[in-house]
């Protein structure tokens, strides 16, 4: 991938590139820092209805020499509210502002708990298996329950639950080719299979990679990406297609992909990508709509410093399904669509759960 460093003259309000970190460090600059990093970073342009320069012109005259640091912190996450990405976040010594929880999301839309009732009521209890990986988190080792499984009572179904993709555990050799010998024996017998993304906030690229390679059995293209490549807003690369190699023998029969409304990023690149394959289903209610994957700090696309040492992150490429259809600040809409409900979870019953074993039953 070329990155182009040539400065284009636009119709953005300034002509000229400064870095964000080489901006002064008092309030009106750091404004300034603010506005002109997002407005050289921010890779939706072509598919945002915001305007950007209408942003500045709102709120620049809030901002003068005795502007606090809280009142600032307040003005910048303002600015960011009506931004598609979902991935952007002022980062503030160890606290975020802003991201998808905003506008009264969790209000909207309740999260739901129901690992414990798929546990104690649709699981066997033979054969289970969970999967951990230990990640450095504040310099300390932590534990992460990334995935759990196992065949769906009474029924010819194997349920796989992917919580996260936080780790790496599904890059472990002895692991994988466990698993990839479950598939194929479950593909003997004639087993449907059920990836549940439910409350999965997302992760590694190369979790993501891992798990999607598990399941078409051939090499194959899933979707596109583009980047920006210069100063002008609206400038982007070509499409380059997203390929991921296969890793296995693919899951033959039918697959349902539960999703909802905190399924986010990975997650979502991973309905995305599987959506694409002829023997899969998606359930549950709409993505949360945080397609575009993030990285270090890149001219043109990506995240940056400001001078204060604030720092501001954003989705480093806009990404696309096989159709070249974009789904950032949208999220992906199921196939069938089943609303959660706590209530019926407390009464043993998982609507999207039920919902996807009735699928694959009756198709």
């Amino acid at each position: 991938m070329v990155f182009m460093t040539v400065i284009f003259i636009s119709c953005n309000r300034e002509k000229d590139f400064i870095a964000p970190s080489d901006y002064g460090s008092d309030p009106q600059q750091i404004f300034e820092a603010f506005w002109n990093g997002i407005d050289q970073n921010y890779v939706f342009f072509n598919y945002d209805p915001v305007d950007w320069d209408q942003i500045y012109n709102s709120f620049a005259g809030k901002v003068n020499a005795s502007t606090t640091n809280t009142q600032l912190i307040n003005i910048f996450t303002q600015m960011m509210e009506p931004l598609i990405d979902h991935h952007k976040i002022l980062k503030v010594n160890d606290k975020d502002y802003g991201g998808v929880f905003n506008s009264n999301y969790t209000k909207n839309y309740p999260i739901t708990n129901f690992e414990s009732l798929v546990l104690r009521e649709y699981l066997d209890t033979a054969g289970r298996f969970k999967l951990s990986s230990v990640i450095d988190e504040d310099n300390k080792k932590v534990t992460v329950d990334q995935y759990f499984g196992g065949k769906i009572r009474f029924k010819k179904i194997f349920y796989f639950r992917s919580r996260t993709f936080i780790g790496n555990a599904l890059q472990d050799e002895q692991f994988k080719s466990e698993f990839i010998y479950r598939i194929d024996t479950l593909n003997s017998k004639g087993y449907d299979f059920i990836l549940d993304l439910r409350n999965n906030g997302g992760g590694n690229a190369t979790e993501f990679a891992a798990l999607v390679s598990l399941f078409p059995g051939r090499t194959f293209t899933w979707g596109y990406s583009k980047v920006r490549t210069a100063r002008d807003r609206f400038t982007m690369s070509p499409y380059f297609p997203e390929t991921i190699p296969s890793s296995g023998p693919g899951i033959k029969r039918k697959i349902a992909v539960l999703v909802n409304r905190y399924s986010f990023s990975a997650a979502e690149l991973t309905t995305m990508a599987l959506s694409g394959l002829p023997n899969v289903v998606v359930i549950g209610d709409t993505t949360g709509g945080a397609t575009g994957p993030i990285s270090d700090e890149t001219l043109f696309t990506g995240s940056f410093t400001l001078p204060n040492g604030w720092k501001v992150q954003l989705a480093q490429r806009a990404t696309f399904d096989i159709n070249k259809k974009i789904y950032e600040g949208k999220g992906i809409a199921p196939d069938i669509s089943v609303k959660e409900s706590q209530t019926a979870i407390d009464n043993g019953n998982d609507l999207v759960l039920d919902k996807a074993i009735d699928y694959l039953g009756t198709h």
